[in-house]
């Protein structure tokens, strides 16, 4: 598969026997031992800011040389899933599952393979309205209405930072309120990818009487449990902010996502 913006070309290449499912090539050992550190992370319920076992512990739960494991530390610590704390009472300690780094890891895939912010806004624009109609259908209408208070009536920040903080707030909770993770974790490394380079590109301050107008009537449709109307608001809030951003930013809508 190619596209037209060029880039190198997409192919599924599953590394996994499709008759076993089991992995067709052996992981490096500090793959395996971040995927054994993680599944004990789930399992035995570690809560953010836990730390981790001391090191000489580790290194006998898991059987594995003390540059592995450091490495395999590592790995989870690129992609945000821990921390580490050098010096006197550091160490691992687990951190809280931030789309930003999927963003990351997003952004470099999108990047090779010539994909455009135009398609990142697509993407959204598919997206994020069957999530809102999943919020205002939601059976426990006291938990959305309470959710959705603070946005029915809010100030118009003159801070870009506030503005941002304020549509994140708003677009984590239809996350939090949706309960699919999956969809929660991509939409928000996709508004991650588009606010970076919004902020980057527009005065959001000059966009932002729009953004909290149409926030303030999703939030007004969502409590109300008007699926349909919240559906077609989310879909002309996502192009109201596209056609801004085209109208101030000129052709990057069409320049092939940075990996940041």
């Amino acid at each position: 598969m190619t596209n037209g913006s060029g880039g190198l070309p997409i192919e599924y290449r599953p590394h996994f026997d499709r008759h076993s499912g089991e992995a067709a090539t052996p992981e490096k050992a500090s793959v395996e031992v971040a995927r054994r550190i993680i599944d004990d992370l789930v399992r035995q319920g570690y809560q953010v800011g836990d730390r981790f076992p001391a090191e000489p512990d580790m290194l006998k739960v898991y059987e594995v040389s003390r540059e592995t494991l450091r490495e395999g530390l590592r790995l989870l610590e690129v992609q945000g899933l821990i921390s580490i704390r050098r010096g006197p009472g550091g160490g691992p300690r687990v951190a809280p599952v931030n789309a930003a780094y999927l963003a990351r890891s997003a952004s470099l895939y999108f990047h090779v393979a010539g994909a455009t912010y135009r398609e990142v806004f697509e993407a959204w624009l598919d997206m994020e309205p069957t999530l809102v109609a999943r919020v205002a259908r939601k059976d426990d209408r006291d938990e959305v209405e309470n959710a959705m208070k603070p946005f029915l009536a809010t100030e118009l920040a003159h801070d870009p930072r506030a503005v941002f903080d304020s549509a994140a707030a708003f677009h984590s909770e239809i996350g939090r309120l949706s309960g699919n993770r999956v969809l929660v974790l991509l939409l928000q490394s996709i508004n991650h990818i588009l606010t970076e380079l919004m902020m980057e590109r527009i005065d959001l301050t000059q966009s932002g009487s729009q953004i909290e107008h149409d926030h303030v009537a999703l939030a007004r449709a969502i409590a109300n449990g008007h699926a349909r109307k919240a559906e077609t608001l989310a879909r002309e809030h996502i192009i109201h902010l596209w056609d801004d951003f085209e109208a101030r930013a000129g052709g990057r809508i069409d320049d092939v996502v940075d990996w940041r």
